[in-house]
């Protein structure tokens, strides 16, 4: 699993969790944000995210070797108040080498901070 440490948004963009947590195998790549299986085989995501202004949106599309899979995948557009999370999970089968990563859509925000409030695993 891994977090995110500082924010990001404005521009579309490969969401790259850079603190990681655990990475048995190291199939993850902190340095693209994606997910490389090492065999055929389901595998499950977990994702969370975190917002904290009213002013901005978060909109995370899920990428299989960098085509769009889930459009929207977790999308947040509270404007009442700052502070929201959004999350979700999947299973997907996979072949081996397949790449799995989130991206967030232009003109959309992601926080990223020490506390891990945004995480994919």
């Amino acid at each position: 699993s891994a977090s995110l440490s500082s924010s990001i948004g404005s521009a579309q963009t490969d969401v790259i969790f850079n603190v990681i947590d655990a990475n048995v195998g190291g199939h993850y790549d902190a340095t693209s944000g994606k997910f490389r299986a090492p065999i055929d085989g389901h595998y499950m995501f977990f994702f969370n995210g975190h917002k904290t202004t009213s002013s901005y949106y978060m909109y995370i599309d899920v990428m299989i070797n960098d085509s769009l899979y889930k459009d929207q995948w977790v999308y947040e557009s509270g404007s009442t108040d700052s502070d929201d999370t959004a999350s979700n999970s999947i299973i997907l089968f996979l072949s081996m080498g397949d790449e799995i990563n989130l991206r967030l859509r232009n003109g959309y925000y992601l926080y990223g901070s020490s506390h891990g409030r945004t995480s994919f695993s």
